[in-house]
């Protein structure tokens, strides 16, 4: 997850999420308002992961931010049989795959603006 941006997204939108396949590297983007609507982003991956690529989430690896930690996501977890696999505090290089991806995103994003000649408020 990364955010809270200086700039907002079209439609107010502070946040966003990537939750990428481990085997096939195959991510989804999705905006978010705020923090805490992690938890509907993931049912809404875990619908798109088996509609489009015919497959069931396993195991979720995450760090061990509050907005994966409530009663709520947890028992969500347990009740789909997906497997919660949090990050050592601190320690990023657990989660290298989300890390790059996410940098590799805001690379293209800051390019794709320095390139464009819009304002900032785009």
């Amino acid at each position: 997850m990364c955010g809270s941006f200086n700039v907002h997204a079209r439609g107010g939108y502070e946040y966003f999420i990537m939750l990428t396949n481990d085997y096939s590297r195959f991510g989804y983007v999705y905006l978010m308002h705020r923090k805490s609507d992690a938890f509907d982003k993931l049912i809404e991956f875990k619908v798109d992961s088996k509609n489009q690529l015919v497959k069931r989430i396993k195991a979720l690896r995450s760090y061990q931010g509050g907005e994966y930690m409530s009663t709520q996501f947890n028992f969500f977890l347990m009740e789909h049989k997906i497997i919660s696999q949090l990050s050592a505090l601190r320690t990023p290089q657990q989660n290298g795959v989300a890390e790059i991806r996410n940098r590799m995103l805001m690379d293209m994003v800051k390019s794709m603006m320095s390139f464009s000649s819009l304002l900032l408020a785009f």
